[in-house]
């Protein structure tokens, strides 16, 4: 096996290492049989592999040996605590799970073979039971015969960024259809990818822009909380319900499909484009009778804080969903911070919906996203950013 490592250093201190593996090849035995090249994606945990000098210290190194792949860890007993254990799961395409637990004062290794599948080693800081202080996670799909081997990169973090799984701009599923230009964080219609399904009751994020004068015809809905939030320009509405209204930035538009709606939403401009995020958040349950609401939240309320614009119970002047979540918009300057903490049992996914926020000591750009599982404070600094962050039960 062969490989590059680097390492620079980003700004507060943490150290990011990158391991490449070279490609390898391998001849395939049935010379009837169509080589295709090895797919190895990193899954969304996949980052979270060091928690300062802890004990996965060690980057995971991929091998190509034949037609399979071997993932190999390593960890260093210097870095353990008493008590500390890892525990190394693989998924067999089935997914048959088999766990091993191993002592991390003991230094050593995991070597985890499969023709496919997937593979997650954690370290338990304090014992079996307890929160996981650092993850990897890691899905392979290995097509016979093997030509090609991609090795997966992985980031070393520091312990604030390892309470979070970033998920970049670029990952996110793309539609280009000439009047629409669409990016999906989440699957949505042609899109598909198993492991972006949504996010607790988040189920759409979609960031699009439309044409002048186009837009998306009349179309139903049902047992969906939807929520518009205008970026840029300008977006018409109307549904079966009788309403019409034009929807700027500032503005958020709530629309309870619940048994079920039509509805149209059409760029109001004659040559400007509109900018917008069309958000969906599954309600508590099937059935609420069709509703709507919008609300204008003025730029000053929304500069150097976060205001909170839709929750369950309408508090505070925000439009009313019908479930147990909160969203918070904030336009952030430079330098501005503002912090939510997140209380136990909650969860959070934050949006950069423009320009440019830290969130925890992690820089994220537009379209760059961070889920938080774990509770505590989630410290914003603004660096000309417009951010959502997404409160879930």
């Amino acid at each position: 096996m062969s490989g590059t490592r680097t390492s620079r250093t980003a700004g507060g201190g943490n150290r990011t290492e990158r391991l490449a593996a070279v490609s390898g090849t391998a001849r395939a035995k049935d010379a009837h049989m169509s080589a295709r090249r090895t797919v190895v994606r990193a899954a969304l945990a996949a980052m979270a592999v060091r928690v300062g000098g802890g004990c996965l210290a060690a980057p995971p190194e991929w091998e190509e040996i034949g037609s399979i792949g071997v993932v190999l860890v390593r960890w260093d007993a210097s870095g353990c605590a008493d008590g500390d254990v890892v525990a190394a799961t693989t998924w067999d395409a089935a997914g048959a799970e088999v766990i091993d637990r191993f002592a991390c004062a003991d230094a050593g290794g995991v070597t985890a073979p499969r023709r496919f599948g997937r593979y997650d080693l954690q370290l338990d800081r304090g014992g079996a039971g307890a929160a996981p202080a650092a993850r990897i996670a890691l899905e392979i799909v290995v097509d016979h015969p093997v030509v090609a081997v991609d090795a997966p990169a992985w980031h070393a973090v520091g312990a604030e960024e390892a309470r979070m799984q970033i998920r970049r701009s670029h990952e996110r599923g793309h539609a280009e259809h000439g009047w629409l230009d669409s990016f999906h964080t989440f699957s949505f219609a042609d899109y598909y990818d198993p492991a972006h399904m949504g996010y607790r009751a988040l189920r759409v994020i979609n960031e699009d822009r439309v044409a002048p004068r186009a837009g998306f015809p009349t179309h139903p809905h049902r047992d969906m909380e939807i929520l518009t939030y205008v970026l840029e320009g300008e977006l018409g509405h109307k549904d079966s319900m009788g309403n019409g209204s034009v929807i700027r930035p500032g503005e958020v538009q709530r629309m309870s499909a619940g048994t079920g709606v039509y509805h149209s939403e059409m760029n109001a401009s004659r040559d400007q484009p509109v900018h917008l995020l069309q958000i969906w958040i599954q309600p508590d349950r099937t059935g609420y009778p069709p509703g709507y609401e919008q609300k204008a939240f003025p730029e000053d309320d929304r500069t150097g804080r976060l205001r909170l614009v839709a929750s369950r119970d309408g508090r505070d002047g925000s439009v009313t969903i019908h479930q147990d979540a909160q969203l918070w918009t904030g336009r952030l300057r430079a330098g501005d911070r503002a912090r939510h903490t997140l209380a136990p049992g909650r969860h959070a996914w934050i949006h950069v919906a423009r320009g440019d926020v830290d969130v925890n000591g992690t820089r994220l750009a537009a379209g760059d996203a961070a889920a938080i599982d774990d509770a505590g404070p989630i410290d914003l600094v603004g660096a000309d950013g417009e951010v959502l962050l997404f409160d879930l039960a």
